[in-house]
């Protein structure tokens, strides 16, 4: 498997569908960016440079192409780089926990929420 990648990919944990041969399955989402992802397949493996289309979640899908395909794995190449939001979604944090997107202040602490603040009298 040869990796060349711009950006980076994110660890994630999700269930997604995709669609290859005209045919849509279950795949485990491995790790992704905004221009790519790392798909664990069961069944039928695409080939390198098949189309494969990935629905994240109903109603938001990306078509992209395989770069790469082993033991049941492949990486895809997005023909469009998805939001950001689509990639937070899925996340995981390095730890592999999901990612805290709790607010916090410059120092990394958490902020309280709207309308809980302590307010002087």
């Amino acid at each position: 498997m040869n990796e060349h990648r711009r950006i980076e990919r994110d660890t994630c944990a999700g269930r997604i569908d995709y669609t290859f041969a005209g045919l849509t399955r279950p795949a485990h989402l491995v790790n992704m960016s905004r221009e790519g992802c790392r798909l664990e397949l069961s069944g039928p493996l695409p080939d390198a440079g098949d189309a494969i289309e990935i629905t994240f979640i109903d109603g938001v899908s990306v078509s992209g192409r395989v770069v790469w395909e082993e033991s049941g794995t492949v990486g895809v190449q997005f023909e469009q780089p998805i939001i950001e939001a689509i990639v937070r979604f899925f996340g995981l944090s390095p730890a592999g926990s999901i990612r805290d997107e709790a607010p916090k202040d410059g120092f990394g602490r958490h902020l309280p929420p709207m309308g809980q603040a302590d307010t002087p009298h």
